[in-house]
């Protein structure tokens, strides 16, 4: 594999950043591209709970920054609905909106 990109320093470099963990979704087909921000989003809510040392997102209520960032990440990141979220986490719709507006 030869790369003449100035981004990388060399080849191993270019290999080792694409088997780093990507939460960026980079698909054109609307059912895949769902299918994969659901997935992200999961994978991000369990990174979050593990972070956190915890199992379910309704403890993360009891520390309620952490539930907000988590929220807005799935929000504006993933750009993820406020019902995908709801139904995601277990929280009701209203929650989520509230949490994710502030």
């Amino acid at each position: 594999l030869a790369l003449k990109q100035d981004n990388f320093k060399d080849n191993r470099s270019f290999l080792d950043m694409h088997k780093q963990e990507d939460l960026h979704i980079y698909l054109e087909v609307k059912e895949e591209l769902d299918e994969m921000k659901k997935a992200a989003g999961s994978q991000l809510i369990e990174n979050i709970l593990v972070e956190h040392g915890i199992t379910t997102v309704m403890e993360l209520r009891e520390q309620e920054e952490a539930l907000e960032n988590l929220l807005g990440r799935l929000a504006r990141e993933l750009k993820l609905s406020y019902q995908e979220i709801a139904k995601m986490t277990g929280l009701s719709y209203s929650m989520v909106q509230r949490l994710v507006q502030r």
